[in-house]
């Protein structure tokens, strides 16, 4: 069955959310023993510092407790969701297949390790997973989609409506990113999943829905799509080429990003956050797994 790389981000002044994010992926992947999970890779785009230093030492938690590898990408500045999820994808191979978390989203019952087999068996029969929208193209995004080095002549019109899985949370075989460049560079911060949906339409990839246990940009009950939006703004990011050929609206510089992988912590302080020698599953028979946040069930 597949492995994956783990990919989530986190924005913001919003700690409650990567808490509740990233502790429920790291509970699920350790009651599965850390089976399916190649390896975990957080961005970090313009958080706080209470967020970062909780980040730091959860990551060295889940390193130490049997994710193979675990990498830290950070942003001191809020570059918008696709550059740096650029970053994540390109900063070296990937696993066979990669999911991705906005840190709105997370899984919905963490103590069921065998949630990541049969997610896996999913990604072993189809191209991409993730909860399946609809839309209809705005402005000019049609013609958008015909200029690009992806389109096969699948009819696109006026009035089109993309069939996408939602961007806060899918499953997708990594070479499909590293085929057609995803998330390509025009992409800043609306419209990239839309344009993930169409490829895999002019592409002929199955396009599965799959939103099992999973609570995808939900709000504080974990209803999906219905978290408050936060950052950029509608007004500040147009629809991806809604205004083709003109262009969407340009992006600022991109500033550097700091890549830190967690398995160069120095030994003590990783004895120090887990309590446990490093490269054993857990000391003294404490489940440190039990001090993460607990998700709330509809």
């Amino acid at each position: 069955m597949s492995q994956f790389s783990v990919c989530v981000l986190a924005y913001g002044p919003h700690q409650e959310l990567a808490e509740r994010c990233l502790g429920s992926i790291i509970r699920a992947a350790d009651a599965a023993d850390w089976r399916f999970v190649a390896e975990l890779r957080i961005g970090l785009n313009a958080v706080s510092a209470e967020t970062l230093r909780w980040v730091e030492q959860v990551a060295v938690q889940a390193h130490v407790s049997g994710c193979p590898r675990v990498t830290l990408y950070r942003s001191a500045d809020n570059i918008g969701k696709y550059p740096l999820m650029r970053y994540l994808f390109q900063h070296r191979p990937l696993a066979p297949c990669t999911m991705w978390f906005d840190d709105d989203s997370y899984l919905r019952n963490p103590g069921d390790g065998d949630w990541w087999r049969r997610v896996a068996a999913m990604a072993d029969t189809a191209d991409v997973l993730g909860s399946i929208y609809r839309i209809r193209s705005r402005g000019q995004q049609w013609r958008g989609v015909m200029a690009q080095p992806w389109y096969t002549g699948e009819p696109v019109r006026p009035r089109h409506v993309f069939i996408f899985p939602t961007g806060g949370w899918w499953v997708i075989k990594s070479e499909i990113l590293k085929k057609w460049d995803y998330p390509f560079p025009e992409l800043y911060h609306r419209g990239g999943d839309q344009m993930l949906g169409e490829l895999c339409r002019q592409q002929h990839y199955c396009l599965l829905q799959f939103n099992e246990g999973v609570a995808i940009n939900a709000n504080e009950v974990g209803k999906e799509s219905t978290a408050k939006e936060r950052g950029l703004t509608r007004e500040d990011t147009p629809w991806l080429w809604q205004n083709f050929p003109d262009g969407s609206k340009q992006r600022p510089d991109m500033p550097d990003v700091t890549v830190e992988e967690v398995g160069s912590k120095d030994q003590q302080v990783r004895e120090q956050i887990v309590g446990t020698e490093v490269g054993s599953k857990r000391g003294s028979g404490r489940d440190w797994t039990a001090q993460l946040p607990t998700p709330p069930r509809l």
